[in-house]
């Protein structure tokens, strides 16, 4: 039994859209949000400067954690959202998986990482996305966005995505003394 209610975005109640991303990620985040005002925080420890009414956050699942809980505070006293897939390129691998064959690093990552080579997700991600697409159509880079990116068929795709990974608290509160993440609920 499910002890939440999945988060329902009315977009027309979103004025813009923070990104921790900069280059390939904002751009991409830019494009798929091309109807609101979109900027980025320059990294995951500055978003919570950007926490305001209407506002859409879209944060790293693999590198935010420690921050995720006095985001939730703040967001569940405000008309924000919170969006926190794995990384852009998570989202792309996750796009693209059947094209580029890299289905089975993304059902359990688990047992192909290298903690001595990847000291984050996003950078094992970002590793798989590279790998996976070099000489392709699909090729990325971190640093120079690929076109094929922003055309419309992935940008739908990508913002469907983002907006699925809507973080909300489960029974609308958290207990501030708790270390303890059990009332955060990531909608998958």
């Amino acid at each position: 039994e499910k002890l939440y209610k999945p988060k329902k975005i009315n977009e027309d109640n979103i004025n813009s859209v923070v990104t921790e991303d900069s280059m390939t990620g904002y751009k991409v985040v830019q494009k798929c949000f091309s109807n609101k005002f979109v900027q980025t925080s320059n990294g995951n420890s500055n978003i919570i400067k950007y926490s305001k009414d209407n506002t859409l956050l879209i944060v790293d699942g693999a590198c935010f954690g420690r921050f995720i809980k006095e985001i939730l505070i703040i967001t569940n006293r405000k008309n924000m959202y919170v969006s926190s897939p794995e990384s852009i390129e998570y989202v792309i691998l996750k796009i693209l998986e059947h094209k580029i064959n890299v289905k089975q690093y993304l059902e359990e990552p688990y047992n192909s990482i290298e903690s001595k080579k990847f000291k984050t997700w996003e950078q094992y991600f970002t590793y798989l996305l590279v790998e996976h697409t070099a000489n392709t159509i699909y090729q990325y880079s971190k640093n120079k966005c690929n076109s094929i990116y922003l055309q419309q068929r992935f940008t739908q795709d990508i913002k469907n995505f983002i907006l699925s990974c809507i973080v909300h608290l489960k029974n609308n509160k958290l207990d501030d003394n708790s270390e303890n993440k059990d009332n955060i609920h990531w909608h998958k």
